[in-house]
């Protein structure tokens, strides 16, 4: 008898295990860490005044890709690059030198922007380099996609109770 008590118990557990993983996962579909937080926003409108033009996050263009750059060098390495990578050449930074050589020579404008602001682009660069956001396409999908999302969980919820009552 208590060998079938074990096994009931163990059921119940690994469905409840079950739909509570379920119930995680499709709650937290949408969510991205990082992509709502203001210094991704403001990262984000800095980027694309100030770099895009020549920088994209996974691919080169006339300057190179920026993914995973937060990881590749220091970050007072960084401040100095974005504010003048001119006075790191001819300083002779041999990290400085390699890009400069590796782009034709291509100049970056050096940028008056202050540190906060750095900081801002780098999460956001981090943010797209580990999990990029995906911006949704308008706002009435956003509450179509809430919505049935909504109903999903509320579905699931209804299940998960009338199973577990029945086991």
């Amino acid at each position: 008898m208590s060998i079938f008590k074990n096994i009931f118990c163990h059921k119940k557990v690994a469905l409840l295990t079950l739909l509570l993983s379920l119930f995680v996962v499709f709650s937290n579909a949408n969510a991205q860490v990082g992509c709502d937080s203001e210094a991704y926003k403001q990262g984000e409108s800095i980027f694309k005044a100030n770099c895009a033009s020549c920088h994209k996050i996974g691919q080169n263009l006339t300057g190179p890709a920026l993914a995973g750059v937060h990881e590749k060098y220091e970050r007072e390495w960084l401040y100095a690059w974005i504010k003048n990578s001119q006075a790191l050449v001819k300083a002779g930074d041999a990290d400085a030198v390699k890009i400069f050589n590796e782009y034709n020579k291509s100049v970056m404008p050096a940028q008056n922007i202050k540190d906060e602001q750095i900081e801002q682009v780098l999460a956001y660069i981090e943010q797209e380099t580990n999990a990029p956001c995906i911006p949704p396409a308008n706002d009435s999908n956003d509450s179509n996609q809430a919505g049935s999302n909504s109903v999903f969980l509320l579905f699931l919820g209804i299940i998960s109770t009338i199973l577990l009552m029945i086991f």
